[in-house]
């Protein structure tokens, strides 16, 4: 007997968390019971207590009770399952009544009680046809998410039980635990993929490998770029971009900088190297762009990057990039930028910014105090708005100093007036002396 469409739908939808609108009405009343007395053992409160007036470190006594409690709540819903095996090797078919009420009690066991669930159906053997799909495939893929290597280390025994046709939930449980797997033991997960992996690989996604590698990168840099070949990823540039956004802190950046270089070093082809080295400490410095101005500068203070690098930083520095702390950026490159190149990345840094935002840069403009930065800065608000606000664009410049600076940005003004403003744009050549 195949796993009929709608019970493996009914798997995966109750495994994603979804349940039912007459969820109450489905779940009988030991099945409420057991959770109950399961979860009281959890946070050591005796069956009879109505209060929760006390708490203590949990001690191996309370262990012991927990798993006698999930034991107990297991041996139970066996017992049921042997019963309704009984009725169903009659041939009688198990109502979808039955059959949700299986799945949301299953539902209700926590990591512990799903693994002795597993255990002890895997080794016996027991039941058949669509029971053993549901008693086997909730656990498996809730494991997959809550409990990621268990679900691991127990799939051959479950793939080796099941037919064909659970390919799909063969799939969900290996694309759920690969990734999670990769954030809570990204080394366990590497070494079950390493002696597993070959029996799943229709299963296993280029994503997945992605997943572990940047579950890797956070806590070894230098492991996870020697698995970009061993994991047989295809699309080394994405894998490089999984382990560098990998990094969350400073330090955790600034090492994984450090391994990048290394790995760059060992590329023979000199432009492969630029190329890779400009894209991947873009890359970093985007990443660390999310967590605000401090977080970024304190990166820079170790990170050392040579001027290679520093140029590769400086493209990231846009509106998009760091939005709200555009300001601080842009004193940041009014202090520690030469004059020139101060020039470039403020004006490219304010065209961004006029563009998103017009009202909000404007306004920055406004309270802005006189120099270097700021003429920068007006220039590039004017001739930018100048497209649809010419007379505003005007307003702008004028603020300048007299001199070259003022003149060259009247006369992109007069060049971006639109044309079917014609009089107003011949007007104000003759205002500005522009020819």
């Amino acid at each position: 007997m195949k796993i009929s469409i709608a019970v493996t739908f009914l798997i995966l939808t109750l495994a994603a968390g979804i349940g039912w609108t007459d969820r109450q009405r489905l779940i009988v009343a030991t099945a409420r019971n057991a959770r109950l007395v399961s979860r009281a053992a959890e946070l050591r409160i005796p069956a009879s207590s109505p209060t929760l007036e006390h708490s203590a470190p949990v001690t191996k006594r309370d262990r012991d009770t927990h798993d006698t409690v999930a034991r107990e709540s297991v041996g139970r819903f066996l017992a049921w399952m042997r019963q309704l095996d009984e009725i169903q090797k009659t041939g009688l078919a198990i109502d979808d009544a039955t059959q949700k009420e299986v799945m949301m009690q299953l539902a209700s066991f926590g990591p512990s009680e799903m693994e002795m669930l597993l255990i002890e159906v895997l080794d016996k053997n027991e039941f058949g046809g669509k029971l053993r799909d549901v008693v086997l495939s909730i656990p498996m893929l809730k494991l997959a998410s809550v409990n990621p290597l268990t679900a691991l280390r127990l799939l051959p025994k479950f793939s080796a039980t099941t037919r064909e046709d659970s390919d799909p939930i063969l799939a969900k449980v290996i694309e759920t635990s690969l990734p999670a797997g990769g954030r809570t033991d990204p080394l366990a997960t590497v070494a079950w993929l390493r002696e597993n992996g070959g029996n799943y690989s229709k299963f296993i996604r280029e994503d997945d490998k992605r997943g572990i590698l940047s579950g890797v990168g956070r806590k070894d840099p230098a492991l996870a770029f020697k698995l970009i070949g061993d994991l047989e990823i295809k699309d080394n540039h994405q894998a490089l971009k999984a382990i560098l956004s990998a990094p969350k802190t400073p330090e955790e950046r600034t090492a994984t900088l450090t391994v990048l270089r290394q790995h760059l070093a060992t590329i023979t082809d000199e432009d492969s190297r630029k190329e890779m080295s400009k894209s991947a400490v873009a890359h970093l410095a985007n990443c660390s762009h999310q967590y605000g101005y401090d977080t970024t500068i304190e990166w820079l203070a170790s990170a050392r990057l040579t001027p290679a690098e520093s140029d590769a930083f400086l493209s990231t520095l846009v509106y998009s990039n760091v939005k709200k702390d555009a300001p601080k950026w842009i004193g940041w490159m009014e202090e520690n930028l030469p004059p020139d190149r101060a020039d470039e990345h403020v004006s490219t840094m304010m065209i961004d910014w006029t563009r998103q935002d017009y009202q909000a840069a404007g306004k920055w403009l406004a309270t802005t105090p006189q120099g270097a930065a700021r003429n920068t800065a007006v220039r590039a608000y004017a001739t930018t708005v100048s497209t649809y606000e010419p007379e505003a664009a005007t307003q702008w410049a004028m603020t300048l100093p007299a001199g070259k600076d003022r003149e060259r940005t009247l006369r992109q003004i007069y060049d971006n007036w639109p044309q079917e403003e014609s009089a107003a744009k011949a007007g104000f050549a003759r205002e500005h002396g522009i020819r």
